[in-house]
Order: structure tokens, then C-alpha cells, then sequence
């Protein structure tokens, strides 16, 4: 299931909407350049993105604090975590991302 945004897209591989049973979600951000994803919070579980391709700045810190990321980096974002991606390279950055909700 994909979704287009202005900012870019989302893609989700696997989901409980996508596959029957499934409690793991596994998708793909796409960043165009020079473009963030809207500031979110998953209120019941933590999430790992892996960032593919590309080169982004992700929120780190409760006070917005932003960190470098390139191709092969990877951070955990606690639940409850506002937190934004923003492509701060010249392609399109694709970032991996995962998450097992708790009911």
C-alpha cells in the first residue's frame, strides 16, 4: 500500500490492514529533496528506521535536537517520541522503517 505526499511517499510492506495476523510493520519513507515528513508520535511502541539511501537530518532530542544520518546509520525511536525526518542532500532519501504496535 502506497501514499503519495507532497513531501514524498510512504510505503507499507507489511501491516495488520496488509496481512491478516501480521504484528510487525515494516515500510519505506521516501524524503524528495530538500523536503521533512510531518512531525509524529507512535503512542504504543518504539520504532527503528534504517536510512537506505541518501542523507537526512533526524530529531534526536525532546527540544528538536537534529542529527546527522547517512546510508547504513540507524537509530531507535522510543514510543512516545515526537520525531521528524528532513533530506538535507541532493537525491531522494529512502529511509527503512519498523515497528511491532502493542495493543
Amino acid at each position: 500500500m502506497t501514499v503519495d505526499f507532497d513531501w514524498g511517499q510512504l510505503t507499507w510492506f507489511v501491516n495488520k490492514q496488509l496481512a491478516s495476523g501480521a504484528d510487525m510493520t515494516l515500510g519505506r519513507c521516501i524524503l524528495n529533496p530538500g523536503c521533512e515528513n510531518p512531525a509524529i508520535t507512535i503512542p504504543n511502541c518504539s520504532e527503528i528506521l534504517f536510512v537506505a539511501r541518501g542523507t537526512i537530518e533526524h530529531t534526536v532530542t525532546e527540544d528538536g535536537g537534529m542529527k546527522k544520518m547517512t546510508v547504513g546509520d540507524t537509530v531507535t525511536i522510543p514510543m512516545n517520541f515526537v520525531h521528524q525526518a528532513r533530506n538535507i542532500g541532493q537525491e531522494a532519501a529512502i529511509l527503512m522503517i519498523s515497528f511491532l504496535p502493542r495493543p
